[in-house]
């Protein structure tokens, strides 16, 4: 009798590990993708690969597998594995499912659903899945809306220093919407926003020292960031034209001393700013 128990502990764990060892590993998000380039170069066994994996109900090879047929131009097999991987929680495909539903892409345009899945991403901790989530309860869009949960899930994605995020908190503290108004603490967001590169967060700091909203009146300062904004901004942006009208009022009642120093101080920031994006 204790024979016959060994023998089936042993067999049963001699099955186990074969198992194992037949099971492959399962795809992480970088092996998939590049299976999937290979894959669209026309190498079959990456395809192959691809595809077994993803039968395993594998996240990453799924979403891989849904790139390949997008790229591919097959967007009914793409939806389907892209609507599998999201529900196997991975976290960019629910960012793009939500993102179909925002425009109707593939999906009935659903405000609620796009929202649900920006949701399930940013629990995750996709940085942009926040921001989004946060523009969603801003706005009121498939939502209530709601400054306090916008202020909340930009302060997620702020604390990560992510411009938008950085530029959108900074002006709820500034107009009071969902948080104490706070000039101390919406200039500091607006000045980590502006600093790297958020235009808009640029445009608003040109205004504010123009007219002097929360800070002293200082032309010099307005002027620098007015450029600063100009040199980055979309010329079709509010943030250009917010721009470009301030240095139109404020250009005439500065000399061309002021105007040098602003200037000279915009292009020092320019300089350090493309050293920073391109070290």
């Amino acid at each position: 009798m204790r024979l016959l128990c060994r023998l089936f502990i042993l067999g049963y764990i001699s099955g186990v590990a074969a198992s194992a060892l037949a099971a492959p590993a399962a795809l992480t998000d970088k092996q998939a993708q590049s299976l999937a380039q290979q894959a669209l170069a026309g190498d079959a066994e990456s395809l192959t690969s691809l595809e077994t994996h993803a039968a395993a109900k594998e996240p990453a090879a799924e979403f891989g597998l849904s790139a390949y047929y997008y790229a591919s131009d097959d967007k009914t097999q793409s939806m389907q594995w892209l609507r599998k991987s999201a529900q196997h929680g991975f976290p960019q495909a629910e960012y793009n499912l939500a993102m179909l539903y925002k425009v109707g892409q593939g999906v009935p345009l659903d405000a609620a659903s796009s929202l649900m899945w920006f949701k399930r991403a940013a629990a995750q901790g996709l940085l942009k899945a926040q921001v989004a989530v946060g523009l969603d309860y801003l706005n009121g869009t498939g939502v209530t809306q709601d400054y306090s949960e916008a202020a909340a899930w930009f302060q997620k994605a702020a604390d990560r220093e992510d411009p938008g995020a950085e530029y959108a908190l900074g002006r709820l503290y500034y107009d009071g919407q969902g948080l104490p108004q706070d000039y101390a603490k919406a200039f500091a967001w607006l000045q980590k926003a502006a600093d790297q590169g958020e235009t808009g967060a640029e445009a608003h700091l040109c205004n504010d020292y123009a007219i002097g909203a929360g800070v002293p009146v200082d032309f010099v300062t307005a002027y620098r960031w007015c450029s600063i904004a100009l040199s980055l901004a979309d010329p079709a942006s509010d943030a250009y034209d917010v721009s470009r009208k301030v240095i139109a009022t404020i250009g005439p009642s500065m000399s061309p001393k002021q105007i040098a120093e602003a200037q000279s101080l915009a292009g020092d920031w320019m300089h350090d700013f493309d050293s920073r994006k391109h070290p």
